[in-house]
């Protein structure tokens, strides 16, 4: 901002606005959505640009399993998940997409299995910038003797 005597950065739910110098960057943390006015002063007047910076909950995977984990032979395991937070969810079987289709949140489906297998649930948040991601593994074949 050229020509501004004074800057300050306006935080909604502050009383105390922060100063600013005519040219850099500042990073600050929220917690909920808040709007910043950035205001710019000199002898002409003042002027004034308002944004509105959403704050969403990072998406947390509360379930991921295989069922069952264990299987003698090829067949048929039912992955089951539960989010908490996210907008989509993607579920990879050894790195390959298994569905196309918007799985939800929360769900289940059916997947053919003929290899020990590991399968990886992507969540991601309403911004689509933050994931977890979850790993299980589905054996195939005789167990291992003990």
């Amino acid at each position: 901002m050229t020509g501004a005597e004074t800057i300050s950065l306006h935080r909604s739910g502050e009383e105390e606005p922060q100063s600013l110098e005519q040219e850099g960057e500042r990073t600050l943390e929220i917690e909920e959505s808040t709007t910043f006015s950035l205001v710019a002063v000199n002898p002409a007047g003042e002027a004034t640009m308002e944004s509105k910076v959403n704050a969403f909950p990072p998406a947390i995977i509360t379930e991921f399993e295989a069922s069952p984990d264990h299987l003698d032979a090829a067949g048929t395991v039912r992955i089951r998940w539960s989010t908490k937070d996210a907008l989509f969810v993607d579920l990879l079987k050894e790195d390959v997409l298994v569905a196309t289709d918007d799985l939800g949140p929360s769900g289940s489906i059916d997947v053919p299995v003929d290899k020990t297998t590991v399968f990886r649930l992507i969540a991601t948040d309403e911004a689509g910038g933050d994931s977890e991601t979850k790993s299980l593994t589905v054996t195939v074949g005789a167990p291992a003797p003990e």
